[in-house]
């Protein structure tokens, strides 16, 4: 989070705060106006639950605010693919405004979602009708504009007293950078694998618990004779169990415990 994100962030939680502190103090004195009012008259009980039913609204008021004004896109969605309830971020991250969000009664499961992520994203969900559980997953929205933006969700099922599901709660995260950096990472692997592959000398990884990762062809010739198939993840010591009896065991120990590149004829 950007040193900018956290002041508009502090900024939002100091309104928030006015505004709570305003109410409180709005409160406090209907209440002692009230009591002032109807003094000896109105029955101890009835003023408890005026009082408790005044404090559920500053809180729900409270939250409401809290949901609207966070950076997170949030929605609630029904079933039928309705949108119950969403904020300003879920707006602007679709591109539509508020109003053409409820006035043209956009579906989350057709409109914002793309052909090819619905029946995936319909068995996570049918899933989680049935246990009551949460998920995370990744699927597309559609924006207003036509163009496409990679997002995260994590669901939360709301049921009824049999176990029915009313709606989904949903907080969602624009993944963009992510899915660009995997891509420049893609890349970059697939560039490393086709020199790897296409040198003369042999080449092999071992990732932290001993297992093969890499292979290239010359090594699959020499000095295993087999191939990378039979190799890729498998711990070295299990396929080849002669090598831990040999120097070449120690320079391997060496080269991880010094972090050294390690040098040996064998």
């Amino acid at each position: 989070m950007s040193g900018t994100q956290i002041s508009e962030l502090c900024a939002d939680n100091e309104r928030l705060h006015s505004e709570v502190e305003r109410l409180r103090l709005q409160l406090q004195q209907t209440e002692r106006a009230l009591d002032a009012r109807y003094a000896g008259e109105v029955d101890p009980e009835i003023h408890q639950s005026h009082e408790a039913l005044q404090l559920t609204s500053v809180r729900e008021r409270f939250l409401a605010d809290v949901i609207e004004n966070a950076t997170t896109p949030f929605g609630v969605g029904a079933p039928d693919g309705s949108l119950v309830l969403f904020n300003r971020a879920f707006a602007e991250l679709t591109g539509y405004s508020r109003e053409e969000l409820m006035q043209r009664r956009l579906s989350w499961s057709t409109d914002l979602t793309p052909p090819e992520w619905r029946q995936s994203e319909a068995d996570i969900l049918a899933n989680i009708g049935r246990t009551g559980s949460t998920a995370r997953y990744e699927k597309e929205y559609v924006r207003k504009n036509g163009s496409r933006v990679p997002i995260e969700l994590f669901v939360q099922p709301v049921l009824d007293c049999n176990r029915t599901v009313v709606h989904y709660r949903s907080f969602i995260t624009d993944i963009t950078e992510r899915k660009r950096t995997e891509a420049v990472l893609l890349e970059a692997y697939a560039r490393t694998t086709n020199i790897l592959e296409s040198i003369a000398d042999a080449f092999y990884s071992l990732d932290d618990q001993w297992r093969f990762s890499v292979v290239n062809p010359a090594a699959e010739r020499a000095p295993f004779g087999r191939p990378a198939s039979e190799l890729i993840g498998k711990v070295i010591w299990d396929v080849f169990p002669a090598i831990p009896s040999t120097p070449i065991y120690q320079h391997f120990l060496d080269a991880v415990e010094k972090r050294s590149r390690e040098h040996y004829e064998a």
